[in-house]
Formats: structure tokens, C-alpha cells, sequence
């Protein structure tokens, strides 16, 4: 389907109205956010942490927090996700796996308007 010009031009105009709509009722901080999201790491090596938005953020045994405000997302990395099929968090004896899995899901739930999405 092909749009004209004066039509995707209208479309941007209403989009950019919006956005400066919800970012002139938002606090500094929320409006941060929405201008520059933040990505927190969660590991088996101490306390969350944040991470630069790269591509190199992403590694095996790290569970990333993306907050864009609009959306909450919680990524896993493979051996993490590896371990969730498993069930690993269901076994008594990896307690601190299941306290890292919710850690992210807890502070989501803090931070956003919305229902956080796992991937």
C-alpha cells in the first residue's frame, strides 16, 4: 500500500504532537527516560547495575531491564533462559536463581505504568 507524502507528513505531525503531549505532563525524570532509556544488568555478580544500550550488553548469564518508558522489557540471556526451561528455579537449591529471575520483574513493576514484557 502507498502513501502520499501530505499523508505520512500528517501522520508524523500527529505522532510528534503526542509525544510532546505525554512528555510535557511527565516529571524530569520520566521525561528522561523517554528521551534516553536506561538498560540495567542483573547477574550473579553482585547488585544491578547499569549497562550501556549496545549490542555488547548482551551476554549469556545477564538478565537486561530495558526502560523506554512506553515499554518495560526483560531480556534473558541463553544460559539464563537455558536455566528457566530446566526449572532450575524451582529447585530449592538454586534459591539465588529464582531471587535473580524476580529481581528484574520486581524493579519493572516499580518503575512502569505498564505490564513488563519477558522475552
Amino acid at each position: 500500500m502507498r502513501y502520499s507524502l501530505s499523508c505520512l507528513h500528517c501522520l508524523c505531525n500527529i505522532l510528534h504532537r503526542l509525544f510532546r503531549f505525554v512528555l510535557n505532563r511527565e516529571n524530569v525524570v520520566h521525561s528522561l527516560t523517554m528521551i534516553q532509556p536506561t538498560l540495567d544488568a542483573y547477574s550473579f555478580e553482585g547488585p544491578p547495575y547499569p549497562v550501556m544500550l549496545s549490542a555488547t550488553s548482551v551476554l549469556p548469564d545477564r538478565i537486561l531491564l530495558l526502560d523506554t518508558f512506553f515499554h518495560v522489557v526483560i531480556f534473558r540471556g541463553d544460559n539464563i533462559a537455558r536455566w528457566v526451561k530446566l526449572g532450575y528455579q524451582n529447585d530449592p537449591k538454586y534459591e539465588n536463581f529464582r531471587l535473580l529471575l524476580a529481581a528484574p520483574r520486581t524493579d519493572a513493576e516499580v518503575r512502569s505504568y505498564f505490564t513488563p514484557f519477558e522475552s
